[in-house]
């Protein structure tokens, strides 16, 4: 399995961008990348187990699912929603 980083045009160059500037971290990887690598750490997971895209579609999902989440009317989506928030921020810090 290749692990090449997914190249998003504009979005990724942005989100380097404000990992760097916001978030301190000029390494070059995006917030979902670094997220990511904490994801695959926390679990245990190798590249044998899960691709670093597949890895990446599931961050990416947490992402759009937290914004859904938060957003919504709804009490219980809102509590789902700050634990996918919490989750993704100690993934991200997990790197």
């Amino acid at each position: 399995m290749k692990n090449s980083e997914i190249n998003y045009g504009v979005l990724s160059h942005v989100s380097r961008e404000l990992n760097c500037n916001v978030l301190g971290d000029c390494s070059g990887s995006t917030i979902s990348r670094r997220t990511t690598k904490g994801f695959k750490r926390a679990f245990n997971l190798t590249d044998h187990t899960i691709s670093d895209q597949n890895a990446e579609h599931i961050v990416h999902a947490a992402m759009l699912g937290t914004v859904v989440c938060l957003f919504s009317k709804n009490k219980g989506a809102i509590v789902i929603g700050i634990l996918l928030l919490l989750a993704l921020i100690f993934f991200y810090k997990r790197d």
